[in-house]
């Protein structure tokens, strides 16, 4: 489920993106590489969708490691002895 939505975050911000100068400016090399006959450009599209998500798997794998429980270590009683 966290995946779909990712992907879904990475859509959204794709499409706003490509509404931006920027992105036209910075696809314009891309495109007359890859000769795509349709708009928008899959590479592109797919690539967006795929960083998005891979941050936000990122930002997710960080957080759990740093929120996470450490169960391995042993557990002392009040005289020190473990158990």
């Amino acid at each position: 489920m966290g995946w779909v939505i990712a992907a879904l975050l990475g859509l959204v911000i794709f499409q706003q993106w490509n509404a931006l100068p920027s992105y036209a400016a910075l696809d314009t090399w891309p495109e007359r590489n890859y000769a795509f006959p349709h708009y928008p450009n899959p590479v592109d599209y797919l690539l967006t969708i795929g960083v998005v998500a891979g941050i936000f798997a990122g930002i997710a794998f960080l957080l759990s490691r740093t929120l996470s429980l450490k169960t391995n270590r042993p557990i002392r009683s009040a005289a020190g002895l473990r158990h």
